[in-house]
């Protein structure tokens, strides 16, 4: 059975941005190997507001991971728009304890609202 973005496993990963990119402080990705996507990133390669970071010259790091969750969790992430809370730079430890995944209980896909 080929896997879906329900049950393909990544790492999820968020990116601290050094200083805000115009509303942006942070980034939410997802890849099977995380050091890879970050090269890619480092070089302007990939998703078009790294791109934009990187040449603004604005630095990064990663700040968390969350290793072999579903490829969704980095949507329910989104989503959720709780980059500053879940980000330990920017809250601490106790963000660790935030936006944790647990099969079956703390994240559930959202329904689809219809009309839209």
């Amino acid at each position: 059975m080929a896997e879906t973005f329900w049950t393909e496993t990544v790492d999820v990963y968020l990116y601290h941005f050094d200083e805000p990119f115009s509303h942006a402080r942070h980034y939410i990705g997802s890849a099977k190997n995380v050091m890879e996507r970050l090269a890619e990133h480092i070089t302007g390669q990939g998703s078009k507001l790294m791109a934009a970071v990187v040449e603004a010259g604005i630095g990064f790091q990663i700040a968390r991971t969350w290793k072999n969750v579903p490829r969704f969790h980095e949507a329910v992430l989104h989503r959720r728009n709780a980059s500053p809370s879940i980000c330990p730079i920017c809250s601490g430890n106790g963000a660790l304890n935030r936006g944790i995944y647990v099969p079956g209980k703390s994240i559930k896909p959202a329904a689809r609202r219809r009309g839209k």
